[in-house]
């Protein structure tokens, strides 16, 4: 067999490699190596010798060893900041995505043969963690989304109220389907041949792509409504009124300060959503068109679980932190209340001991 081409502008071999004979890469360094990996193009895994140098084992494994690592701490975190079976119960989704990312980070760190598609235990694992972590964007999403309909409460009261209503729907309706009828086919990947697999993640990248599109879109018609009508009433400020979630001073009418805040953090997240919705799209969609960029998720897919651990680290942090201070004032004042009460029982004993002496002491006079 031949040295494999992966694209028209990609030499034989890769970047990093040099094809000898015409059928043998060899690589330039140490740094660089081949894996089957993703190289669904190819029929016979024990083929690596055709296979572009392409697969840097040290950053790969940096990358699983942070998930490992960081997924276990958000883990416990999230451990100290769960108060009720409730809450238990509905961060359940989380708490699993979190044990499976750490699992699988640690397993690829201690034995670099498993492989998505090959062994059959961490290709599940890895459909889990996948599964999980797009389930937590969607609940992401839809969180961000009502959050700010509650702070912006003139919203819900506005006539374009069904206008927004409608575009969340089906920004849900795109999501919800990605992710219960294309994600679940990649469980199948290491349980078919390699040229069905190849077909099957074509196929499925190429509609999840479509629809991460679509999706950011929506994303981006959604925020700008926000946006449209926080300028509205920063021009007119009596055409509405904002919640700021407190409860002494909800529904007050906020300052054009915090109102130009707002608009600014909201265009922020606009162009986090955009750039992370673009980057999702393209690495589906390439993956889709190009072997090239199929072999490239032996890297995108541990940086996204990656971004995921470190987002769900981040923003469980201060909830982490005040929780701890909670439980460590709590301490303090037990301990307190305990010295009291000691301190109260030692002056009874006290007490006591004394009117016995001198109780004693009247009947020796006597």
């Amino acid at each position: 067999m031949s040295c494999v081409k992966v694209g028209r502008l990609v030499p034989p071999c890769g970047a990093f490699g040099s094809c000898v004979n015409g059928s043998v890469c060899v690589c330039d360094n140490d740094s660089w190596s081949q894996n089957s990996e993703w190289s669904f193009f190819v029929d016979d895994i024990t083929l690596t010798e055709v296979l572009p140098c392409n697969t840097n084992e040290k950053i790969i494994k940096a990358f699983y060893a942070l998930i490992g690592i960081i997924a276990l701490i958000c883990f416990t975190m999230h451990m100290i900041i769960v108060r009720s079976r409730k809450k238990f119960i509905k961060r359940l989704s989380l708490y699993i995505g979190l044990v499976g990312a750490a699992f699988m980070g640690f397993l690829r760190v201690s034995d670099h043969t498993r492989l998505y598609g090959q062994d059959v235990p961490f290709s599940i694992i890895w459909a889990v963690v996948y599964f999980m972590v797009t389930h937590q964007s969607v609940v992401y999403n839809k969180k961000f989304l009502e959050f700010q309909v509650q702070t912006i409460s003139f919203v819900s009261e506005s006539d374009r109220r069904k206008q927004f209503k409608k575009i969340q729907v089906l920004d849900y309706w795109i999501m919800y389907s990605n992710m219960f009828f294309f994600t679940p086919a990649l469980f199948a990947v290491a349980f078919i041949s390699r040229p069905s697999a190849y077909i099957l993640i074509k196929v499925c990248f190429g509609l999840i792509g479509v629809f991460f599109l679509a999706h950011c879109v929506l994303d981006w018609i959604l925020i700008e409504y926000f946006v449209k009508a926080l300028e509205s009433l920063l021009q007119s400020p009596g055409r509405g009124r904002v919640s700021t979630g407190s409860s002494n001073d909800k529904n007050d009418f906020l300052s054009a300060k915090n109102l130009k805040a707002k608009v600014s953090q909201l265009k922020s997240s606009q162009r986090g959503v955009l750039f992370f919705d673009i980057l999702a799209t393209f690495s589906h969609l390439a993956a889709a068109f190009s072997d090239f960029f199929m072999t490239l998720w032996i890297y995108y897919f541990p940086y996204l679980v990656f971004r995921f651990c470190l987002f769900v680290f981040t923003n469980g942090l201060p909830a982490t932190i005040k929780r701890l201070k909670q439980l460590n004032r709590n301490r303090t004042i037990n301990a307190s209340k305990s010295n009291i009460t000691n301190a109260n029982t030692s002056s009874v004993a006290i007490t006591s001991r004394v009117s016995t002496s001198k109780e004693l002491n009247v009947e020796d006079k006597l």
